[in-house]
């Protein structure tokens, strides 16, 4: 115990433990590593041109301006190349994501869901904004 008094005195500066009194470790940091082998890469076939993606259900979602019936869809009904335009919601047992209007996500090879984020311009108004 009295090197670690010393030790943490050379760090922390004197005076600034107590040797009478007892010592206990709050925390620990474990570093590890270890030779693995890469995961696979696992490409999907691509839905065919005009494929369908399921539609869940349907139910009121509110954006910048009121509420918008939005289209809700199964993550894991989407296939490589599938598209959902917005406005939708994607769920998913550990996420949701949310198409704004005027957005779209495309599910690529990999399973990745890639949005499209429409410029300013494309972006369709709310309601009681326009010019």
């Amino acid at each position: 115990m009295q090197d670690f008094h010393l030790q943490y005195e050379r760090r922390y500066g004197q005076g600034t433990t107590n040797p009478a009194a007892p010592v206990e470790a709050m925390s620990w940091e474990v570093r590890a590593a270890a030779v693995a082998n890469a995961p696979a890469v696992v490409e999907l076939p691509e839905a065919g041109a005009g494929s369908f993606v399921a539609l869940k259900t349907r139910r009121p979602v509110y954006f910048r301006g009121g509420w918008q019936d939005v289209s809700i869809f199964a993550r894991d009904a989407l296939q490589a190349g599938s598209t959902v335009a917005g406005p939708a919601v994607i769920e998913a047992s550990d996420t949701t994501i949310l198409v704004n209007p005027g957005h779209s996500v495309r599910m690529d090879r990999f399973a990745n869901l890639v949005m499209e984020v429409a410029s300013p311009s494309e972006r369709p108004l709310p309601e009681g904004e326009g010019a």
